[in-house]
Order: structure tokens, then C-alpha cells, then sequence
């Protein structure tokens, strides 16, 4: 419903905002769990955000630049992310296995 993160969006900065917007006004409901144990997160700075991103601005820019693009996309109503793309995600090194006469 939602196509995940966009993922023409800069490496760092303002993913979750844009997710947690698109998703409010599509309708879906936000409930914040209260379990300490659930909501665990991995604490990180900005640099530690951006040290191995694919980019050289700061995360300060790409923040900037994401939160405009998801102005611009929510303005005009784009809600679901990355409709145009075939495959979403990292798609290097993904292998696929098969199995040819395995007994049951």
C-alpha cells in the first residue's frame, strides 16, 4: 500500500517522517507501543547515520532534501513510494536456490 521507504530519497535523513506522513493520510492507523522490550532501537549520531551512505553530502543536506521531496510528493499526492521501480531494497548479491531431485 505504502511501496516501503522511497527509495529515491537520499541515503539518510527524513525516511521515517516521510513513511509515518504518507501512511496517516492514506488512512492507516499510528498506535504507539508501549513495551520497552518492542520498541528497542540501535542509538546512532548523524555521523554514525551517514559514515558507510553512498553520498558525500551531510546528513544535515540529506535530510533537507528528502524532507523537500517529501513535500513535493505529498503535495501532489504521491502517497505510495517507488511505483516506477521494478525491485525495491538492495538487489546486489541476492542469489536464488533450486532443488532438482531431492527425496521426500
Amino acid at each position: 500500500m505504502l511501496g516501503g521507504y522511497d527509495e529515491s530519497f537520499d541515503p539518510a535523513g527524513y525516511q521515517d517522517n516521510d513513511l509515518l506522513s504518507r501512511a496517516r493520510l492514506m488512512g492507516l492507523n499510528y498506535i504507539h507501543l508501549q513495551d520497552a522490550e518492542y520498541n528497542r532501537a540501535i542509538v546512532t549520531t548523524n555521523k554514525e547515520e551517514i559514515a558507510h551512505a553512498s553520498s558525500e553530502k551531510s546528513w544535515k543536506e540529506m535530510n533537507r532534501n528528502n524532507r523537500q521531496l517529501s513535500s513535493k510528493n505529498i503535495t501532489s499526492r504521491k502517497l505510495k513510494a517507488n511505483t516506477d521501480r521494478e525491485h525495491i531494497g538492495i538487489t546486489d548479491h541476492i542469489y536464488t536456490f533450486t532443488y532438482n531431485n531431492i527425496d521426500k
